[in-house]
């Protein structure tokens, strides 16, 4: 008797496998959802805050040398008394310099952001890749192997009724003669 199964929730492991299907369903919508995501960020870093830099850079260089034209309309002057102070322009152009110093420098830390992004972006595709072996491969190997072990379980579990049902064992000592004789079956 110790060496026999004692099989009796095979449903539960019908319902493991049906969890596990689930599960992996799940797990591979998550990891495309990711990977799209991997992909937007990407793009992002890579195309769009450089570019958006890119842009305001030549905006503030457009701005730069419109102030520095009126600043120098301003200063000339052909004689003495016409002089003015030009302190608006001054302060223009100081300003257009200033934005255009830190476009420059948003363009900068984009261009590295995306080297460094580029960077961290490989290993991740890395662990999304090993996510998505253990998916499709593991996964999938485990649910075969415990489809294959619920279909052994139910055959025992059909031989073991089949061995215990009171009609096999009222059987049993009648049909064994009659096995033994064919003639007796076909006289009977």
């Amino acid at each position: 008797m110790a060496d026999q199964a004692d099989v009796r929730s095979v449903e539960q492991l019908e319902l493991l496998d049906e969890r596990t299907s689930d599960f992996r369903a799940r797990l591979l919508g998550e990891i495309e959802n990711l990977q799209i995501e991997l992909h937007r960020l990407t793009e992002w870093i890579e195309s769009d805050a450089s570019g958006y830099w890119r842009e305001e850079l030549n905006r503030a260089n457009r701005a730069f040398v419109e102030a520095r034209e009126n600043l120098s309309r301003c200063m000339s002057y052909v004689r003495e008394e016409e002089r003015r102070p030009c302190t608006e322009e001054k302060k223009r152009v100081q300003r257009a310099k200033d934005r255009k110093q830190l476009c420059e420098e948003k363009l900068q830390i984009a261009k590295n952001a995306a080297v460094a992004w580029e960077r961290a972006r490989r290993l991740s595709q890395t662990h999304v890749q090993r996510c998505r072996d253990l998916a499709d491969a593991d996964l999938n190997a485990a649910q075969v192997h415990l489809r294959g072990q619920i279909e052994r379980l139910r055959e025992y579990l059909g031989l073991r009724s089949a061995a215990n049902s009171p009609a096999n064992k009222s059987a049993n000592p009648v049909s064994a003669p009659e096995k033994a004789d064919p003639d007796s079956k076909a006289v009977g």
